[in-house]
């Protein structure tokens, strides 16, 4: 599945269970290794944020059809192997 990023912060509701993405961590690294500027994820969960700053700290598990924050420094299209709920 393709999603279109753009610089800056991006608010995704992802449609379909992402196969190999189940973190925030895992979520920036997706995104890294397709060669985009990310350092950021973060969920709004039960009042806080959960957040992952790559690489210094946090994680959180990705839950089915919650949205998540993802800063990326440049556009472009990110792909997801998906998995229907």
């Amino acid at each position: 599945m393709d999603i279109t990023l753009i610089a800056g912060w991006n608010l995704l509701s992802l449609p379909d269970r992402p196969a190999n993405l189940t973190t925030g961590k895992g979520l920036v690294e997706a995104a890294i290794s397709q060669g985009f500027n990310a350092q950021l994820a973060a969920a709004f969960r039960n009042g806080g944020w959960q957040i992952y700053y790559h690489p210094l700290f946090g994680n959180f598990t990705l839950q089915e059809q919650e949205g998540v924050l993802l800063f990326v420094q440049e556009a472009g299209t990110f792909t997801y192997t998906a998995i229907r709920y």
